[in-house]
């Protein structure tokens, strides 16, 4: 267990240190914004590329990771719905709110296995994190859909969640990586150390960023005013989900690079990108925010126990 604690703490110690170089006004809050599209259109899919392109895929179900972790995002998706059903969530609310039942902050992911398993367990994580990606996107098309109807419901799904996907940098990214990877030529060593250095940036600035974003009088009212509605989403998010994934690994006896990788995919904090919230209603993206937050907190401890119980 102290393996599992240590690796996630230590990650997590840097997202502190994201929160105090923002709270003591070291790094001004608006650094974030434009340091996470740097993030998104250049850091990530570096990591991708370099993690899939340099990855000895012949030791990794990946058929086995993609239908996992597809299977249990679209658990997660069902969970959401019933329970928005039963809640009576305003249609306007659905997509933001869905957002924290199922997405993830994959850098913090990449860092902890890093951290847990060492580099070789990022090639896993990273047909994990390559599935996962396109996954929420439809997914969030789908339940944007329902809320609609008629014309309006073809405006959110299928086809814009498909151009979402094909346009989307960290899917691009990926796809790279995994072509060359299939060509089965290594990545000369300038090429890897540049994509590496790229990447390896990614993690550090997505989880820099995660402790920077982390408000703790929002954790608290998530916890109080925003108890029923955050406490299901993060139940959904950080209980459920791993649940359903550990089960998919003990059903098929999958090794444990790949359990690894796609149970703490599914056991990461939510994280809900900014374009969401900016087009949310205000009460929504009050609430996704606070979410996110105190899942945070609770992840520090569900997240070393998903691992250890793994191990």
């Amino acid at each position: 267990m102290s393996a599992a604690f240590v690796a996630v703490l230590s990650i997590l110690a840097i997202a502190a240190l994201g929160w105090f170089l923002t709270k003591r006004s070291i790094v001004p809050e608006a650094f974030w914004s434009e340091a996470q599209r740097l993030n998104y259109f250049v850091f990530i899919p570096s990591l991708f590329f370099y993690a899939l392109a340099s990855a000895d895929l012949s030791a990794i179900p990946v058929a086995w990771i993609i239908v996992s972790v597809a299977a249990t995002l679209g658990a997660g998706a069902v969970l959401f719905e019933v329970w928005r059903t039963g809640a009576g969530v305003p249609p306007a609310d659905v997509p933001t709110l869905g957002e924290c039942a199922v997405r993830a902050n994959v850098p913090m992911g990449f860092a902890i296995v890093l951290a847990f398993v060492g580099p070789y367990g990022l090639g896993a994580f990273a047909i994990a994190a390559m599935t996962y990606l396109p996954s929420v996107i439809l997914i969030g098309g789908v339940l944007q859909s329902r809320t609609l109807e008629g014309e309006d419901a073809s405006k959110a799904f299928p086809l814009p969640a498909f151009q979402l996907i094909a346009r989307n940098p960290i899917v691009i990214g990926a796809l790279a990586g995994l072509a060359w990877h299939l060509t089965g030529d290594d990545l000369p060593d300038s090429i890897a150390a540049a994509f590496s250095v790229l990447g390896y940036a990614a993690m550090a600035l997505g989880v820099l960023a995660a402790g920077a974003a982390f408000d703790p009088n929002l954790a608290v009212d998530a916890a109080t005013t925003h108890r029923r509605t955050a406490l299901p989403l993060i139940g959904i998010k950080l209980i459920a989900l791993p649940i359903i994934a550990a089960s998919f690994a003990i059903l098929f006896e999958a090794n444990s690079p790949a359990v690894v990788g796609t149970v703490l995919l599914a056991a990461l904090a939510p994280v809900v990108p900014r374009f969401t919230t900016s087009t949310a209603s205000e009460s929504a993206a009050t609430v996704a925010k606070a979410v996110v937050c105190l899942a945070l907190v609770v992840a520090a401890v569900t997240m070393p126990l998903t691992l250890w119980a793994l191990t």
